[in-house]
């Protein structure tokens, strides 16, 4: 006595409609024969070069107390478990190395040698300062030479210069 496995009929015509997976009337053939949907979702995943698997997190919010999740990618470097990250990683490691990341020795970022212009501002704006501190301690109205020096450190800014010649500021109220 042989067991054979019933295969279902192709004596009724095909449609276009595929059988629904859900189904539990289906024969189990029928059903191993679709494709598992998580499954299907990886494949969209890796097709758009999306992680396969992502690292569930939590934002809390504390103002209103209420947490949402959010994911972010796994970061893995081997494509076997994920290969979307290890491409992702395998570009940025390109890049870095392009740029230099692999070197003995770190390159040096020397800020470029001032100019007279610039010096001439940062002068003239100690000036101004300290024309405007003594106004204040004549108690004489200040407001004209707060603009002033705003407006010359907008120039400053603009010639070239960055930060701010007062440096890190604490504002205290």
């Amino acid at each position: 006595m042989t067991d054979t496995l019933a295969i279902p009929s192709t004596d009724t015509p095909s449609t276009d409609i595929p059988p629904n997976g859900a189904d539990r009337t289906l024969p189990r053939l029928v059903r191993d024969t679709l494709p598992v949907a998580l499954d299907v979702a990886i494949e969209v995943a890796k097709l758009n070069g999306v992680c396969i698997r992502p690292i569930e997190m939590r934002r809390l919010d504390t103002h209103t107390g209420q947490s949402e999740p959010f994911d972010i990618p796994c970061g893995t470097t081997q494509e076997a478990k994920c290969p979307p990250c290890a491409k992702r990683n395998q570009q940025l490691r390109r890049a870095q190395c392009r740029e230099g990341w692999h070197l003995d020795h770190e390159p040096v970022a020397e800020p470029q040698p001032s100019t007279d212009d610039q010096k001439w501002l940062i002068e003239f704006r100690a000036d101004v300062q300290a024309k405007r501190d003594e106004a204040e301690r004549n108690g004489e109205e200040v407001a004209d030479w707060d603009e002033a020096i705003t407006g010359i450190d907008a120039e400053i800014n603009a010639a070239g210069m960055r930060g701010n010649v007062l440096g890190p500021v604490l504002w205290i109220i």
